[in-house]
């Protein structure tokens, strides 16, 4: 389902010189922020879409009105008709979007309901649009000339998205009707709103032989909207009536003669005016800028995991490495001693606390030694402990 897929038409009438050529190129590729969301009971057929919050929880929400942070494919779309009219009109006209108008965040959205009791139909699926935070920023090619800047947004743009997903799920139902029907030949709903291409994927089983087949259906309309003073205008209808394949005239702009559509759907199980490939066809459109640029500076090679490698030192390296290993165990010495240090006078604290003398006279005991310079006078005081009382003597030593 992924790649270039181009729907290409040449009618050509076999009286008067009249003919058109109309190509639709659909490039699908693989959303890079594809994820495997999955939400029970969450049925992407009908709109719905798998949301993960910020806490990784996740909850079914809306292709409508929700915002979604993935997606399982992209879609460029590239559109182009040219019109010719021979004697009297002698006229050219060529519609174009001029460019690669996309990415468009799209889901394949698996069709069960459709395989139920259906020996031939092995699986079906759809591709659904959704919203995502890139959808505003889509933008239009300057040279388009399909419509002008200010008619963007419906036609290609995010008011097209957001239509096309209110759209999307009533377009293949078995009470669908014709999106376009009440906007033919009046005014009263306003313009006519186009949506955008919608694929069907259908992989069948040939009753026959037993080969899987896969049947490809495009339904999109392209619309068109000369102005008035345009000689293509009045020419429409009469290019309608000799097989071309309009429908129309469309309200547009409230004008009920304006907008009309070029039918360029496409079911590869029914004969067809158009043809559709899996591939691009020389001299049209073939891949987005984005995808050939891409194509090559993705490209991974997997090669086997390198040799360790073996660093040569000289004696000067020894050196430097027998310092660089006795430099932590010095230091993890010294705070060994300071910790036993400190571990030793600790415990000779807390003896000489539990002995019968107290600390005060431990402290008289060991400090009260005075020593003074000038005449040289040693102040010594002795204590003494008998009996839990305490006895002092003193004793002056002059020296002269």
């Amino acid at each position: 389902m992924m790649g270039t897929w181009t729907v290409n038409a040449d009618v050509r009438l076999d009286v008067g010189d009249y003919g058109m050529e109309t190509y639709v190129v659909l490039n699908v590729m693989c959303d890079p922020l594809k994820s495997v969301n999955g939400c029970e009971g969450c049925s992407e057929i009908n709109n719905e879409i798998c949301l993960r919050d910020d806490v990784g929880s996740t909850r079914c929400g809306s292709m409508v009105t929700d915002i979604s942070d993935w997606s399982d494919a992209l879609l460029y779309v590239y559109f182009g008709v040219r019109l010719h009219a021979g004697y009297p009109f002698n006229k050219d006209e060529l519609y174009s979007t001029g460019g690669w108008v996309g990415p468009y965040s799209m889901i394949f959205a698996q069709n069960e309901t459709a395989t139920k009791n259906n020996g031939t139909l092995l699986d079906s699926y759809v591709l659904r649009y959704v919203q995502t935070p890139a959808i505003p920023y889509l933008r239009m090619d300057p040279d388009n000339t399909l419509m002008t800047y200010n008619d963007f947004d419906a036609y290609f743009g995010a008011g097209a998205v957001e239509y096309t997903t209110h759209l999307q799920n009533q377009l293949n139902g078995p009470n669908a009707t014709d999106p376009f029907e009440k906007y033919a030949g009046n005014c009263d709903n306003g313009s006519v709103q186009p949506y955008l291409p919608i694929l069907y994927f259908d992989f069948l089983k040939d009753p026959k032989n037993g080969v899987e087949k896969l049947n490809v259906r495009l339904d999109y309309r392209v619309l068109v909207f000369p102005a008035s003073t345009d000689t293509i205008y009045s020419l429409m209808p009469k290019l309608q009536s000799k097989g071309f394949p309009f429908s129309g005239p469309y309200c547009y702009d409230d004008d009920p003669n304006r907008g009309w559509t070029v039918d360029v759907s496409y079911d590869s199980m029914e004969p067809s005016l158009a043809s559709l490939v899996h591939s691009c066809v020389e001299g049209l459109p073939c891949t987005p800028p984005g995808s050939d640029a891409c194509s090559t500076c993705i490209e991974i090679e997997i090669k086997a995991p390198g040799k360790a490698t073996t660093v040569h030192v000289g004696s000067l390296g020894l050196y430097f490495f027998w310092i660089a290993c006795c430099i932590p165990a010095i230091t993890y010495l010294v705070v060994q001693n300071l910790r036993l240090s400190t571990n030793i006078k600790k415990d000779l604290r807390t003896k000489i606390d539990s002995s019968e003398c107290s600390t005060s006279l431990l402290d008289n005991n060991l400090n009260e030694k005075i020593i003074k310079i000038g005449p040289l006078e040693s102040d010594q005081a002795t204590t003494s402990c008998h009996d839990g009382t305490i006895s002092r003597t003193s004793q002056t030593v002059t020296s002269k």
